[in-house]
């Protein structure tokens, strides 16, 4: 179903809510971090507890604000399952592999998310992150999280690149979601991060090691067409990308480039460094959003126990026909503040105004 659309989604108000969120999924016990092997900050600087138990606070908040906010739909932007996905070789179940093979999804996701007012029950549309795939392989059950959108109704990721319409009352919303691993796929010396090496005899859907970059390049250049298809006939009043490398690789890129001057594009929403941060960017105007910071593996930033940092946090966006307003908020501290870190708002104009460390 690679560059399908699924069906509309409409809600019947003139303005709503939604989440993002992304590098959430960690291992062992419910809302525990993995911590690489016992290590922040990819440097060694000491643990705190709020590393090792990330996607519980930030769980926590979201539990706090989703009541209120009442979300409509979640954006989860890749690296669901740390260290290397789903703990299932690509294919191995067939087209019938049955939900939560490994019980990951229970552990990491149900016992975590689940049984919050105002989200329960809520769609999370998402996109795959290269730990996903396996991290530094490509054959881990990536495939399983697809499978997952037919086996539950709070799921919907049908494909590696896809797109959907979210109609409100009065005005749309036209989502891209990308799969821009092949970032990850060029660089054959990076032992640290290309993701076609090891086990060169292992086969994910006829793809060895070998063939391995030229699915991810596929899934890119497949990805460029599908939004430049969407845009071409879009009369959805906001554009969204989605994706799990940074803003830069949408960004930076030739092609996307060329269909922002075109067509226009509001926001590019991302994940992959872990840590929560926005910006605009100074050659094309559009805003950007990292936010990296679920929780699942310790934060490239560190933690302060007041909660006033960039570490670990979602975001929340209200959303009518003229604007977006996103306030992204931290883990909350040790004692669980509502501490918005930056608040946001895009008009119509695609002019936006920022205040930072927003306390409510």
């Amino acid at each position: 179903m690679n560059g399908a659309a699924w069906p509309v989604m409409c809600i019947e108000a003139s303005s709503g809510h939604f989440f993002g969120i992304g590098d959430w999924g960690g291992v062992g016990q419910p809302g525990q971090t993995w911590t690489n092997p016992g290590k922040c900050d990819g440097g060694g600087r000491p643990c705190q507890d709020a590393d090792h138990w990330a996607q519980k606070y930030v769980a926590r908040q979201m539990k706090k604000v989703a009541p209120k906010s009442n979300p409509d739909y979640v954006l989860s932007v890749g690296d669901h399952f740390y260290p290397g996905g789903i703990k299932k070789g690509c294919g191995t179940g067939g087209n019938t592999p049955g939900r939560d093979p490994t019980g990951q999804w229970h552990a990491q996701f149900d016992a975590v998310y689940g049984g919050t007012p105002g989200l329960d029950g809520k769609p999370w549309m998402a996109v795959l992150g290269n730990h996903d795939y396996g991290g530094y392989t490509w054959f881990q059950g990536w495939d399983q999280q697809i499978f997952e959108t037919w086996e539950r109704d709070n799921w919907i990721m049908p494909a590696q690149y896809w797109s959907r319409k979210v109609q409100y009352q009065g005005f749309s919303v036209d989502y891209f979601f990308l799969d821009s691993n092949v970032i990850d796929a060029r660089d054959a010396g990076d032992a640290n991060h290309y993701i076609c090496q090891k086990h060169p005899n292992d086969v994910c859907f006829g793809i060895t090691e070998p063939t391995c970059p030229n699915m991810f390049e596929q899934a890119w250049e497949g990805g460029k067409k599908m939004v430049e298809a969407g845009l071409k006939t879009s009369n959805a009043e906001w554009k969204i990308i989605v994706t799990h490398f940074p803003p830069p690789v949408v960004l930076n890129d030739a092609t996307f480039k060329s269909l922002i001057k075109q067509y226009g594009i509001d926001l590019v929403v991302t994940g992959h460094t872990h840590w929560q941060s926005t910006g605009k960017d100074a050659d094309t105007g559009v805003q950007w959003i990292i936010t990296g910071g679920g929780g699942g593996v310790t934060s490239d930033s560190s933690p302060d126990p007041s909660g006033h940092d960039t570490a670990y946090g979602f975001v929340d966006f209200a959303i009518d026909r003229t604007t977006l307003k996103y306030d992204m908020y931290t883990w909350g501290g040790e004692n669980g503040d509502m501490i918005i870190q930056q608040s946001v708002t895009i008009n119509s104009k695609k002019q936006s105004s920022l205040n930072a460390s927003v306390v409510v």
